[in-house]
């Protein structure tokens, strides 16, 4: 069976319609929603997402596709960047 870190139990807008979900992850007891346009967050008992990086400039069809988490951190890209999100929650290039 999965391991049910994070559950919601409410609909939760992600930004904009417009931009269309890329991927999604669990990372840090908290889910990650990468979209067109950037990556979000939202924490358990809550029913908003929150940027966490976003920018509507940027918006491109690969942004936060194939979000990873690895070894402690949540991997990311935006257009060339590549991006790591730290466990404080803190975001660096990588």
């Amino acid at each position: 069976s999965a391991d049910p870190t994070v559950a919601f139990s409410a609909l939760v807008k992600v930004g904009s319609s417009v931009h269309p979900i890329t991927s999604i992850a669990e990372f840090n007891n908290r889910l990650y929603i990468g979209k067109t346009n950037g990556l979000y967050y939202v924490e358990p008992g809550t029913d908003f997402a929150y940027p966490a990086l976003t920018s509507n400039e940027e918006a491109n069809a690969n942004n936060c596709a194939g979000m990873k988490v690895w070894k402690g951190f949540l991997y990311f890209r935006m257009l060339t960047s590549l991006y790591r999100l730290h466990p404080s929650h803190t975001v660096s290039e990588v």
